[in-house]
């Protein structure tokens, strides 16, 4: 598959690495940005076996694995959860939603910071997904679609997911509670007319996998993000775990968590990780 990802010829990524994604929004507070990167960063430092057991709750370790970070770099969460994993020592595999040149009309300001991040030394693979609609349909929706497509293959190729995100449930069409909700149902709410137009993304770019191979949900570690567009007066609320929709009750999400971890004790001593 032409998005698989195994070790580097110098063994660098060494046992199996647990892949982490990320979704959030765009338009953080300047205020909050210490406090979001502090929280972030005691996720990758838990994970590590280096920080704080309390935080997240009954936080899972997973000290021989190496970590790998799925993100968009979109402004905002994406590029703070990918300067912190970065500086974690996590890798990074870029997901873009169409070709870089392209992708950095939607942020002239901060291309810097964008190339930086893009051509880092720590980055395994980039992966461009294609365009889904045709370049005849309208240009705002046609960049749209290819969002939420970068965002669910994401969600799709992670064990893990961090949103960063005020919580509030929204239908906007590749939002971050849209890619959360995904992330834990492993449903789209599409109209029948972008799902036909989605049809044709070839894999592992689609939206869904076939009926015979089921998406799997996983564990999203939610940091509550306010937003610049809605300001929150909370204060920041720090890290909590979110199990999918099926595990309902405290019992039956302890009872999830306490698997996952078995589940990765004893895969990472395996060698070979592909994202597809």
């Amino acid at each position: 598959m032409q998005d698989a990802i195994t070790s580097k010829p110098d063994g660098k990524l060494g046992p199996l690495p647990l892949a982490i994604g990320v979704t959030g929004h765009r338009d953080l507070r300047d205020q909050d940005v210490e406090g979001l990167s502090a929280s972030v960063r005691s996720i990758f430092t838990n994970l590590q076996g280096q920080g704080d057991q309390r935080q997240p709750p009954d936080g899972e370790t997973y000290r021989h694995t190496p970590l790998v970070l799925l993100s968009s770099l979109a402004e905002g969460a994406d590029r703070l959860v990918a300067r912190v994993a970065r500086d974690c020592g996590a890798y990074l595999v870029h997901v873009l939603p169409m070709p870089p040149e392209e992708y950095a009309r939607d942020f002239p300001d901060s291309v810097g910071e964008f190339n930086d991040l893009l051509t880092h030394p720590q980055t395994l693979q980039r992966i461009i997904i294609p365009w889904a609609t045709q370049q005849d349909r309208d240009e705002v929706q046609r960049r749209t679609v290819q969002y939420l497509l970068a965002g669910v293959y994401v969600a799709r190729h992670s064990q893990i997911l961090i949103a960063l995100w005020d919580g509030v449930e929204s239908e906007k069409l590749g939002g971050t509670a849209q890619i959360v909700a995904f992330k834990r149902t492993g449903r789209l709410e599409l109209s029948p007319a972008l799902s036909a137009c989605l049809q044709d993304v070839p894999e592992p770019h689609q939206w869904q996998h076939s009926p015979l191979d089921p998406f799997e949900t996983g564990p999203i570690y939610h940091i509550h993000t306010p937003r610049r567009s809605t300001p929150d007066p909370t204060e920041l609320q720090g890290c909590k775990r979110l199990a999918p929709d099926d595990y309902k009750g405290p019992e039956k999400q302890a009872a999830y968590f306490a698997r996952i971890a078995e589940i990765y004790g004893h895969i990472s001593t395996l060698k070979v990780f592909q994202i597809c």
